[in-house]
């Protein structure tokens, strides 16, 4: 009787071993071989560089099971992939390896994308360009792919393309240094480019390209600067002058477009003449001025902030008024507390006193400042005017 519940007990543990040994074998093998199978989740957070061992949906290998013959077999298929410029396959099946194996497997197969984009650009330009892009085009937070990307790009001599992608970095970039290197990468690039319209004397390209960057950083002042020497140069004087009312006050090149602005009041005369429009209000709050506006109808209270180039609102005036929000476009801001990514937000007008501005683009964002008012009034709407604030009035003038 004993032998035989032995024998028995051998059977079940034998089978039970070898159904969990057919099961691991073919759930690895399958992922080789059936790539297009899988859901993929482009947008997670996962897919940036510093989050490669978060949200893993499936047990990792145990340690020491890098090298095993699926792995193997994995890492050859991807090479194979790449081999034969099969970009989009090969990313797919990076992505498979990267949700369901150990980090180190998908960190050495992103190592070999790099080498083989390498590798092309040295015979081809475009194929690199489009191996890298199918990467980015998922793992749209990868700094130093995106950087690659832009070098190729900068190679190809297409500069938009370029400082679409380092532009990416930055707004995905974490650390001062990253920041402060990606931001000099952008800089010498548009310099470049900027030289390029200059010599051909297409004014109108350097003013769409300053545009553009400003849509992108609103908050980086040297861009508004550009922007006005670009309108000086297209004989918009009145263009340049809107500009540099953006930046007047700002600590970096506040100086220098203070000094632009009186230049141009002679030609501009006619754009800041002293006809008064509104006077409006202040009510003092510490060291600050607020004004009483409204933002699509909807009553406000903003703080005047002449040092900032953008017009800030709160989330939750956003929810209250339920103003749309562009999650797809994000800017990147100078904060008290560093730098900050936000969305914008377009707002069908904003009025003070009885002057109003239609199809209004501002930054939501939650300041730590902006405690009792709902945002911050910045010189994208000042700009506009030749404002005056009258502190013994508590009263801010706008003119023409």
């Amino acid at each position: 009787m004993r032998t035989r519940v032995i024998l028995l007990v051998g059977l079940i543990f034998g089978a039970v071993f070898a159904v969990d040994w057919y099961w691991g074998t073919h759930k690895s093998t399958a992922l080789v071989t059936s790539v297009e199978s899988r859901n993929h989740n482009p947008q997670s957070d996962k897919h940036s560089v510093g989050a490669l061992a978060v949200n893993k949906k499936h047990p990792l290998p145990a340690p020491g099971a890098v090298n095993t013959p699926n792995h193997e077999r994995a890492r050859d298929a991807f090479e194979r992939l790449l081999a034969n410029r099969q970009f989009s396959k090969a990313i797919e099946l990076y992505q498979d390896i990267y949700t369901h194996y150990d980090e180190s497997v998908s960190s050495q197969l992103r190592n070999v994308l790099f080498e083989k984009s390498a590798e092309l650009a040295k015979l081809d330009l475009e194929l690199a360009a489009q191996a890298l892009t199918s990467y980015v085009q998922l793992f749209y937070r990868d700094v130093d792919a995106l950087l690659r990307l832009a070098r190729i790009h900068e190679q190809q001599q297409d500069h938009q393309q370029s400082l679409l992608r380092l532009q990416e970095a930055h707004a995905a970039a974490h650390t001062q240094v990253d920041l402060d290197h990606i931001q000099s990468r952008i800089d010498r690039v548009i310099g470049d480019f900027a030289q390029v319209l200059a010599k051909s004397k297409d004014h109108n390209g350097l003013v769409s390209l300053y545009r553009a960057m400003i849509e992108r950083q609103p908050n980086h002042a040297p861009y508004y600067l550009a922007l006005a020497q670009a309108h000086i140069a297209a004989d918009s004087p009145q263009a340049a002058l809107t500009a540099l009312r953006y930046i007047e006050y700002d600590s970096q090149v506040g100086m220098q477009a203070r000094e632009m602005i009186a230049n141009l009041d002679d030609i501009g005369r006619d754009f800041v003449s002293d006809q008064k429009l509104s006077a409006v209000p202040l009510i003092p709050i510490g060291k600050h001025f607020v004004v009483n506006a409204q933002v699509n109808g909807f009553p406000v209270k903003l703080m005047l902030d002449t040092g900032a180039s953008i017009t800030v609102i709160k989330s939750e005036l956003v929810r209250t008024a339920g103003i749309p929000v562009d999650h797809s476009h994000i800017v990147t801001l100078t904060t008290a507390n560093g730098r900050a990514h936000a969305p914008i937000a377009h707002l069908n007008q904003i009025q003070l006193g009885n002057q109003t501005v239609t199809r209004f683009k501002v930054v939501v964002l939650d300041l730590d400042e902006l405690t009792g008012v709902d945002g911050l009034l910045g010189m994208d709407f000042l700009g506009r005017y030749r404002f005056t604030i009258d502190r013994e009035h508590n009263t801010l003038v706008l003119n023409k």
